[in-house]
């Protein structure tokens, strides 16, 4: 042996050995121990992504919500910007914008909502649906008078002012413009007028049974028992009349037209204390309206009537609603929106 030197003896051989398996164990649990970090780390991440994609996903669900609700009491045209509803908060103060467009799809409105987080653009969700607006009058029907026979033997004076037709600025007619004063189902046309005055005298004749039967059918495009289920909300102005007792107050304004229904119990409608009326006014009675006083009543909308109407008496007239001088939108009413079960999957994502 030489001097100075350790001898290597079997005991320092297990601890060098015991000491190389310890090192070996701590690399290899340290090794382990950033792994399982970095995959808690990618865990986390993955999840925080899936978070805000169902967060985005919600927003943009929520955005059909808003626009639902907004349709069901509002009517909306081609060309016009819907509101767009507020951010939505998320957790951990993430907030997301909605924008929503709006576009027509057959017969229904498709309804299209983007949502992107403010933090992030990348994260965003698109959902599309088919919303179909349900509306109280048809469009197609235009008329001061309608009526399931014809206005007869006349006392006083009954006068029907259509719609004034507006020119362009080169003086031809707007041919989407129809100036009807009355529509009947009466074959001739009504032709005994005698103190019957019709400004723009154009009468429409059509068979009520071949459009649903009735004249009620001719303008609304709603059932009578939804009617009278609106007319429970006091808000609504809608007046459901059920008893034979005069009429004797204003109804609607221009800008918020009402509807006056007298049904089958209430009889024909009976006026006083002269009356200006915005709206529809409707009567069920199918027997012929005889020897009434309507003096002084102003109607701005149309009159509906399931029977004839036979010696009136007082000056009476009747006023399309366009000479109101109100915004025609606000004849079109909406009552209700609806979806369309499944829409979403007719679409592509891209509006």
């Amino acid at each position: 042996m030489r001097p100075g030197k350790t001898p290597v003896t079997p005991g320092t051989q297990r601890g060098l050995a015991t000491l190389m398996i310890g090192l070996t164990l701590l690399m290899g649990s340290s090794v382990l121990t950033l792994a399982m970090v970095r995959g808690n780390l990618m865990e986390q991440r993955i999840a925080n992504n899936e978070l805000r994609a169902k967060e985005a996903q919600q927003a943009a669900q929520s955005g059909l919500d808003y626009a639902l609700a907004w349709l069901s009491h509002a009517p909306w045209t081609p060309g016009q910007a819907p509101p767009q509803p507020p951010p939505i908060l998320g957790s951990g103060d993430h907030v997301y914008r909605i924008d929503l467009a709006i576009s027509t799809a057959g017969d229904c409105l498709r309804v299209h909502a983007e949502a992107s987080a403010a933090s992030d653009e990348s994260i965003r969700a698109m959902a599309t649906e088919c919303i179909e607006q349900r509306r109280l009058l048809k469009q197609e029907v235009d008329a001061p008078l309608v009526i399931r026979g014809c206005p007869l033997e006349i006392l006083g004076e009954l006068s029907v002012f259509s719609r004034s037709c507006q020119h362009d600025p080169e003086g031809e007619p707007d041919p989407q413009c129809q100036p009807v004063a009355m529509l009947t189902d009466d074959p001739n046309g009504c032709p005994d007028r005698a103190r019957l005055t019709l400004i723009e005298p154009m009468v429409a004749i059509r068979d009520f049974g071949d459009a649903g039967g009735t004249a009620w059918d001719q303008v609304f495009a709603i059932g009578k028992s939804e009617l009278k289920a609106l007319a429970e909300d006091p808000d609504s102005n809608v007046h459901w009349i059920s008893s034979p007792t005069p009429w004797r107050h204003d109804l609607g304004s221009p800008a918020q037209p009402g509807i006056l229904v007298f049904d089958a119990t209430a009889g024909c409608p009976v006026f006083a204390d002269q009356p200006t009326l915005y709206g529809i006014v409707y009567s069920e009675s199918s027997a012929d309206c005889l020897d009434l006083d309507w003096d002084g009543t102003r109607l701005f909308g149309t009159l509906i009537l399931e029977s004839s109407l036979r010696r009136l008496s007082g000056q009476v007239i009747l006023h399309h609603w366009s000479l109101s001088a109100a915004d025609p939108a606000s004849r079109d009413r909406v009552y209700s929106a609806r979806r369309v079960p499944g829409s979403w999957r007719d679409w592509d994502a891209s509006p």
